[in-house]
């Protein structure tokens, strides 16, 4: 894909947001909201194309896409153009904006992966885009704590970052999210690779890749321990902390 995008988070807050029921009536005031500031630039040759061509990879490693619903504009729905239903016409192509359409595919990444990792029957959210900026948009997502909203925006944003740029959403990157609800689980105690492994029913290496991944975007964190003479490899979840730089590139 040509002229790769960039996403920025601005800013990220877990609290309590009733700008956003404005947006989606959905949201539900016993539940907190993950709030996202983001700059997403992006500048493909033929929007349609370009974002069918990720939408494709994205519904490989997160089938469960199809069972979203949206409630925005028709020509913003998410895999609108990978079913062929995108508009047509140089006028009606032009109406879909290309950092709109990948602020609101990365809220249903979001929320496809909060609802994968805590097992939650319903996720709401919104994507709001900011007056007087094509670039700059507030994205909303319930979310049941702080833990879980910084694992998903950093896994969606590497998925998206990856795959925008045609890479294979492999059974590697699929691991990563069954490593995340396995550690998720798992707090406060540490998980081993292979124990993973045997649990999740994959192969040693696919997972210890999946770990690697996870390590390698400050998500997971080696754990040691002074009476492990195995070898073995330990990873807990690493401390939040909210990212300051792109978010992918």
């Amino acid at each position: 894909m040509s002229r790769e995008p960039t996403m920025y988070i601005r800013g990220a807050e877990v609290g309590h947001h009733p700008e956003a029921i404005a947006l989606n009536s959905s949201f539900r005031s016993d539940i907190p909201i993950l709030k996202l500031l983001m700059d997403i630039r992006w500048e493909p040759e033929d929007t349609i194309v370009e974002l069918a061509a990720l939408e494709h990879r994205l519904e490989q490693l997160c089938p469960s896409l199809r069972q979203h619903r949206c409630r925005g504009r028709e020509e913003y729905h998410i895999l609108r153009s990978v079913d062929a239903a995108a508009p047509s016409g140089e006028a009606q192509r032009a109406s879909v904006e290309a950092p709109l359409a990948l602020a609101h595919l990365y809220e249903h990444v979001l929320i496809d992966t909060i609802a994968y990792i805590t097992e939650a029957p319903t996720i709401s959210g919104a994507t709001a885009a900011l007056w007087g900026s094509r670039t700059r948009f507030d994205v909303f997502v319930e979310s049941p704590d702080d833990v879980v909203a910084f694992l998903t925006v950093k896994l969606a944003a590497g998925w998206i970052g990856d795959l925008v740029v045609g890479a294979s959403p492999d059974g590697e990157r699929r691991a990563t999210l069954d490593l995340s609800r396995h550690l998720y689980r798992s707090q406060p105690d540490p998980v081993e690779t292979g124990q993973a492994a045997r649990f999740l029913g994959r192969p040693p290496c696919e997972v210890q890749h999946g770990f690697d991944w996870l390590e390698r975007r400050g998500l997971t964190r080696r754990e040691g321990y002074t009476m492990n003479f195995s070898g073995l490899r330990y990873y807990g979840l690493a401390a939040t902390a909210w990212p300051s730089t792109p978010a992918a590139q």
